[in-house]
């Protein structure tokens, strides 16, 4: 855990706004999916400070790259890729989908193609 603290000290002197943070939470784990098969990368709408780079369909390890930059860009200074950041924007489905059920069921034709 000190060794998380010291790469996180060193880094905000880099990015001075993860000196702000009281608090970082990092989650992970199984493959996420989306109905249009588009990553989810961005702020979560109604949670200021809340940006979350979810949603990758197992293309993490070729995208989540690219992903973390423009996510990274747009925190630290606001502004990134708009065009990218609109193709993912975590809110886009609205209510749309409100089952695992629906979402395999709209993600399936893209696997299967």
């Amino acid at each position: 855990m000190m060794q998380v603290r010291r790469v996180g000290e060193k880094a905000a002197s880099f990015i001075p706004v993860l000196g702000q943070a009281t608090s970082i939470r990092l989650k992970h784990g199984a493959p996420c999916y989306t109905p249009d098969g588009r990553a989810l990368v961005g702020q979560v709408p109604g949670f200021t400070g809340l940006h979350v780079l979810t949603g990758d369909n197992e293309e993490g390890i070729t995208f989540g790259p690219g992903y973390a930059r423009v996510l990274a860009e747009f925190i630290a200074h606001g502004t990134a890729d708009q065009e990218s950041l609109d193709a993912w924007q975590v809110g886009r489905f609205g209510g749309s989908f409100t089952a695992e059920s629906e979402v395999i069921k709209a993600f399936m034709p893209r696997v299967t193609a």
